[in-house]
Order: C-alpha cells, then sequence, then structure tokens
C-alpha cells in the first residue's frame, strides 16, 4: 500500500497479524493469518502453489479447488469480503474473525445467486 502511497496512517504492516508483514495485495489477500485461515474454510489452500506465485495463479488455482461454474464469483467475493474485514478493523475497530467473514461470504453469495444457472445455485446450497 505504500508504493501507491495509500499508507496514510504511516503504518507499514499489516493489521490483522502480528508478524510485522508489509502491508501487500499478497499479504492481505493471500498471506496473512486470517486470509489463509478464511481460504481454509471454504477449500481453498495455497501451499501448492509455491513461493511469491501470480495472482493468475491464485484464480487458476481456485478454479481447480472450486465448483467450476462459481469459482469467479466464489473467489472474488471472498477476497472483497476479505477487504471488507480489513476495512472494518481500520476504520471502525471492528476484530475480524473466520467465522463472521464466512457468514458475509455466504450472505453475499447467496444476494448475488440470482444471476447464477439453477444447477450452480443447487452447488451453492451445498
Amino acid at each position: 500500500m505504500d508504493r501507491r502511497h495509500c499508507n496514510r496512517d504511516g503504518i507499514l504492516t499489516c493489521a490483522y497479524c502480528n508478524r510485522n508483514a508489509r502491508k501487500t495485495r499478497d499479504h492481505l489477500f493471500f498471506g496473512c493469518d486470517l486470509s489463509i485461515n478464511c481460504w481454509h474454510m471454504i477449500g481453498l489452500d495455497w501451499t501448492s502453489l509455491g513461493p511469491d506465485p501470480s495472482f493468475m495463479a491464485y484464480i487458476r488455482h481456485s478454479k481447480n479447488c472450486l465448483h467450476r461454474d462459481l469459482y469467479k464469483e466464489i473467489f472474488l467475493s471472498a477476497a472483497w469480503e476479505l477487504w471488507k474485514c480489513r476495512n472494518d478493523l481500520i476504520f471502525n475497530n471492528v476484530t475480524p474473525t473466520v467465522q463472521v467473514w464466512l457468514l458475509k461470504l455466504k450472505i453475499s453469495l447467496k444476494n448475488q445467486s440470482c444471476r447464477f444457472k439453477e444447477h450452480a445455485r443447487e452447488a451453492l446450497r451445498d
């Protein structure tokens, strides 16, 4: 975030974890303890991708692990909910949890499900 001059609070480390990890897109979405646990809740484990995978590698991996008709929606909604959890922590001092993130993800996907084909909606119910 500091590279894009979005680091207005002067803090260069992750707001979620205590590892002094730099605020980067990859850390927030894929390397932070909270995000790792969140992705595990929906069946995604990034460790097989090796060190420093590209953003597209994460998307391709999610395609292999999630429902083929829904992987984009699930991946993007999951990332969006992680971003909103981060904002809640920074701006509202709300401590994020995996359970709250998962609940919000389910609500988000349910709200979007009217756009999905019937068999994809069925898969979401499982």
